[in-house]
């Protein structure tokens, strides 16, 4: 009878895990323009004008800024998605992804 306790919490601290989330973040070039990346921002990343004029501000001087968190599948997808914006746009904008 306690190993079938055991079992049921065991079982039940495993059911409820969330996967770990992943950072989507943005990486610094010299030729892709603040206005894009701002546009690329709130409208993939949905992102207020403000928190995207201040994530762009964040690649410029740092190199880098964390558009989000999310589950990796949509992670990737996002990632992918701006990074085939910003080619579509012939700009070289480059995303990459950290577990948080």
């Amino acid at each position: 009878m306690g190993k079938e306790k055991e079992n049921q919490n065991t079982h039940s601290k495993t059911k409820g895990t969330a996967p770990s989330p992943y950072k989507v973040i943005l990486l610094n070039d010299n030729n892709t323009p603040v206005d894009f990346v701002i546009e690329v921002l709130t409208t993939l990343f949905y992102k207020s004008r403000e928190e995207a004029v201040k994530i762009s501000f964040e690649v410029h001087e740092r190199g880098e800024g964390i558009c989000g968190l999310y589950s990796l599948e949509i992670a990737e997808t996002k990632a992918a998605e701006a990074v085939e914006w910003a080619r579509r746009e012939q700009y070289p904008l480059q995303c990459r992804l950290e577990k948080a």
